[in-house]
């Protein structure tokens, strides 16, 4: 278990009630490590899953050359992910050679199944044609992914023939009483309109055939409509929302999949409206599913989240205004999921910016109820979220610029926000290792001999959910405990990736004894030597030493300065302030300082130029953190625009922030433009997060700051390891050489008196 006074590192546990047969000493250095990987470019339409086990991520994507893949993440192996796994590939040798995957969908089921739909595009004497396949994905223990069992569904309307058939879309369904499968037919695949014609997939052939024509009262064209699969209330089968307009009026359906009374009557439609004047067009939807198999639906238009409850899509329904907030204009993609007790919303909107908010259920049509959202990340092509099912975290993949693909992981203990990439085994042995900042920790422990403990099983759980190597395997740890076993030499290693300075705070015990249970926080050296520079002097005196093949090698490097050139003396004393102030809050954060500290704080942040007002909108600290990473990025990328080849790093930072004390709490304040954000510095990272902030204002780049932190051997360093491994390796070879003689003499004497 993981306690919150613990995150602080101000609060002791329980005593225990035995004293333990083990020990377990730790060292933490922010340092630079190197693995050997490929990293995993982004593909073509994704989505992500999570295993139902809790083993790891699921990504299904369609490859540059056409196949359905899925790549799954593999903890307890050595690179973390496991290399892409072709869906289609056998099927498709096996009855059209060639075929590439068109479309596809995948769904996990309630207890766990994912269950896949596959279109594989023919092309005979220049004439395309399209097979539908529907199949399960089945892991082994080991991660493994056993290829499916394709079952085809020919095209079989008997009332409708189709010389060759173009499939627009594929949808499946969540519900947990039945199967559910729409897919979508151009009409006529040689008309300019592209207009569609539905058909429901019945898989048990009930009624003689697959493919049952799914009529629905308005004309829609391929590439202008929206559809998600639900159930309004009160319905015993699923039915399909449309989103879209024709000629200039908006429209929003509600379709039954077919008639639950009559199955050879038409199903009745129910139209629904954003507004009551009916003339807004929903820009995205998204049907979020209930516990009863009814669905919500969400839908976004000019800035504003509206919501249809379950039970209020009726015909002529007029939804209800959920929340508002500009980063709702635009939006092309909308999901929505329940998470714990709230209903989480994702978005991607016209910037490309990702976004989320989330609301308890109890107050869903309470607009001030709902999260303030802020942007996740910009210059995004494609994302799919999900929530871990093993640590409850909200989980997102996202294709950024460059062919990126980024992972990110929210903790749902501290809110922190961390990112790893895909890593697969390396395409090219021989290529060089990539090198990455990282906590490295190396834990040691003894026995009640004070000797090594080797293979002895530790337990590992932390505060975020975070991918780690540990003894060069990888691994995703989190609040629930991981096992690992010490190696030969009574240790374990553990390595995060850090591209900023948060990490992870870790919790270690021996399997059974919890009287050996250690608290590790990486980060404890390094907040302390940022927040040690609480003077001007000392922030103008701080260097950074590098030694590159030596110190008398042909680049001896000389100590440079961790500042950036131009930086004023008011600068550097608002950063030596806030260093002081965070140093303050850190040693007691759920308590403010004494009186006159705090008199001092309020009147120095009465003179920083801004004031707070009590509508600032007060956000999650780890999606601010993010946010702010996130702003970064878009200007210096707009500054590289504007200024080609020109000094993007030293572009002046473009915010003003203060730490203080208000209503029980230290609050990070960040002013940007006109807008003004406020969260709580609740957790170690909070305060860590900060300090990256704090000396933004001060440095060209984060990477200058993790620099000066960051373990370095001195030369001396260097000599003197060297020289201790020389006279251990001769001390050792004289051991053998000893024993060797030994060995022989005692032999020669036997052989004698026998």
């Amino acid at each position: 278990m993981v306690y919150p006074e613990d995150r602080m590192g101000t609060t002791d546990r329980s005593k225990t009630t035995h004293m333990s047969q083990y020990e377990i000493k730790h060292s933490t250095e922010l340092m630079e490590n190197y693995l050997q990987a490929t990293i995993m470019a982004a593909e073509k339409n994704f989505q992500a899953l999570h295993r139902s086990d809790g083993g790891g991520a699921l990504l299904f994507s369609i490859g540059d050359d056409g196949s359905f893949n899925v790549t799954a993440e593999s903890p307890g192996e050595g690179f973390g992910w496991k290399e892409a796994v072709s869906l289609s590939k056998r099927q498709a040798d096996q009855d059209c050679p060639g075929s590439p995957c068109q479309h596809f969908a995948v769904v996990q089921r309630a207890e766990g199944s994912i269950q896949m739909a596959m279109v594989l595009r023919e092309t005979k004497n220049d004439k395309s044609n399209d097979h539908l396949y529907l199949g399960y994905l089945s892991l082994s223990e080991s991660v493994d992914i056993n290829l499916p069992t394709w079952t085809r569904f020919p095209y079989d309307d008997t009332k409708t023939s189709r010389p060759s058939l173009e499939i627009a879309g594929i949808f499946f369904s969540e519900a947990t009483d039945g199967e559910y499968i729409v897919a979508d037919v151009v009409r006529d695949p040689s008309s300019p309109t592209k207009e569609i014609v539905r058909y429901y997939i019945d898989s048990a052939k009930s009624e003689g055939q697959a493919w049952l024509l799914h009529d629905i009262p308005v004309d829609i064209g391929s590439e202008k409509y929206t559809s998600v699969l639900g159930r309004k209330g009160g319905a015993k089968v699923d039915g399909i929302y449309t989103s879209g307009q024709i000629d200039g009026s908006p429209q929003i359906i509600y379709t039954p999949l077919y008639n639950e009374i009559r199955r050879d009557r038409h199903p009745y439609t129910d139209y629904l409206k954003l507004t009551a004047e009916g003339d807004l067009v929903a820009d995205a939807i998204a049907a979020c599913r209930n516990p009863d198999n009814t669905s919500d639906l969400y839908a976004t238009a000019k800035g504003v989240l509206y919501r249809f409850a379950s039970t209020n899509q009726r015909n002529g329904a007029t939804a209800v205004a959920a929340t508002e907030n500009a980063l709702f204009q635009g939006v092309k993609d909308l999901f929505a999921f329940a998470y714990a007790d709230s209903i989480m919303v994702w978005g991607r909107n016209a910037d490309n910016s990702v976004f989320y908010t989330t609301c308890p259920r109890a107050n869903l049509d309470t607009p001030n109820a709902w999260s303030f959202p802020l942007p996740i990340l910009t210059d995004v092509e494609h994302v799919s979220p999900f929530v871990n099912r093993a640590n409850s975290a909200n989980t997102i993949f996202a294709h950024t610029g460059g062919s990126e693909m980024k992972m990110g992981v929210k903790s749902p203990l501290t809110g922190t926000w961390t990112w790893r990439s895909v890593t697969l085994p390396p395409a090219d042995k021989t290529a060089p290792a990539r090198k990455f900042n990282s906590y490295t920790t190396r834990i040691q422990v003894t026995d009640e001999d004070r000797q090594p403990a080797n293979n002895v099983t530790l337990a590992v759980s932390a505060t975020n959910v975070t991918s780690v190597y540990i003894n060069h395997v990888y691994y995703v740890v989190g609040p629930a405990a991981i096992r690992v076993e010490t190696d030969q030499a009574g240790s374990v290693t553990i390595v995060e990736a850090v591209p900023r300075l948060t990490g992870t705070q870790f919790d270690v015990s021996i399997v059974g004894d919890a009287a050996s249970k250690k608290s590790i926080n990486p980060m404890e050296k390094t907040f302390k030597k940022a927040t040690a520079l609480t003077s001007v002097d000392s922030l103008k005196g701080a260097t950074i030493t590098r030694y590159v093949k030596g110190p008398n090698g042909p680049h001896k490097a000389t100590p440079r300065k961790l500042l950036r050139s131009g930086i004023d003396d008011a600068t550097l004393k608002k950063v030596a302030h806030l260093n002081q102030q965070l140093t303050t809050a850190y040693a007691d954060p759920k308590k403010g300082s004494a009186t006159k500290i705090l008199l001092e704080l309020a009147d120095y942040n009465s003179k920083q130029g801004f004031t707070v007002p009590e509508t600032a909108p007060k956000v999650d600290a780890g999606d601010l953190f993010q946010f702010l990473e996130t702003k970064s990025a878009e200007v210096k990328l707009r500054a590289a625009v504007n200024q080609p080849g020109g000094p993007v790093s030293t572009q002046e930072s473009f915010w003003e922030m203060l730490v203080r004390w208000f209503e029980d709490a230290w609050e990070f304040v960040v002013k940007i433009g006109e807008a003004i954000y406020r969260c709580v510095l609740e957790v170690v990272e909070d305060f860590v997060s900060a300090v990256r902030w704090v000396f933004d204002k001060i440095v060209t780049a984060i990477e200058d700051l993790i620099e000066f932190l960051q373990y370095l051997f001195e030369w001396d360093d260097f000599k003197r390891t060297k020289d201790v491994i020389k006279n251990v390796t001769w001390l050792f070879l004289n051991h053998q050489v000893d024993r060797s003689r030994s060995q022989r003499k005692s032999s020669t004497t036997r052989s004698n008196r026998s």
